[in-house]
């Protein structure tokens, strides 16, 4: 997984989206950046970082539901 944090320098605002490749974790910067709207945004005004995150562990929920059961 990749973590897309992306942060306005002037207003302090922060960004945080989770993708599963690198690729798409690059698109969305891509599209984020040329965006066309009444306020194009200066490439200056952004701090934008890419982060490798672990996957989250998966964990069966079978095994508390029988010590519920147990309980």
């Amino acid at each position: 997984m990749f973590e897309v944090i992306i942060s306005n320098v002037n207003t302090g605002r922060v960004w945080r989206r989770l993708f599963d490749h690198r690729d798409e974790a690059d698109r969305h910067v891509d599209r984020f950046l040329d965006a066309d709207s009444a306020w194009p945004r200066n490439r200056r005004n952004y701090r934008i970082e890419i982060y490798h995150r672990p996957a989250p562990v998966i964990r069966r929920v079978a095994a508390a539901a029988a010590t519920e059961e147990a309980a």
